[in-house]
């Protein structure tokens, strides 16, 4: 297994994320909330993600999970640093080798997973564009690293 998750979430405190940011999280994201709880993903070059739009890959770090025992790894923390600098409904369940997040959104009609390239680390990315589409499910993400 790629991933080595940090336990299973409690249903509770998931409910209480939601309930405490306005938020519903995707079922299957939930499910691996349930299972993992987020986790170190083991870098190898098959667990690459590639991003069509940049043409390139980028290698999970690292998903976060909810309550962790460590809160560098907790959504919670990354949502409240970053929740001004994205849309509503959108989380960061990620982070990867390039310097970049893997973001959740949540709502809306562009629901699915992106990254989010905020440290410019690729040339395609600017002021105005640096947000890649990867999947529209968080699984279709996972699927390959389970």
């Amino acid at each position: 297994m790629a991933i080595q998750g940090f336990g299973a979430a409690n249903p509770n405190d998931i409910r209480i994320f939601e309930a405490h940011n306005g938020i519903y999280l995707p079922n299957d994201y939930v499910k691996f909330l349930l299972t993992y709880n987020g986790g170190v993903v083991k870098p190898t070059d098959e667990n690459s993600i590639y991003i069509e739009d940049l043409n390139a890959t980028v290698n999970v770090d690292v998903f976060f999970g909810v309550k962790t025992k460590d809160p560098e790894l907790d959504v919670q923390l990354w949502l409240n640093d970053y929740k001004s600098d994205m849309p509503q409904g959108t989380i960061i369940v990620g982070d990867s080798h390039q310097h970049g997040f893997i973001v959740l959104l949540c709502t809306g009609e562009e629901t699915g997973v992106y990254y989010w390239d905020h440290a410019y680390e690729f040339p395609n990315s600017n002021d105005e564009s640096n947000t890649y589409y990867i999947a529209d499910t968080f699984t279709e993400v996972v699927k390959n690293l389970l």
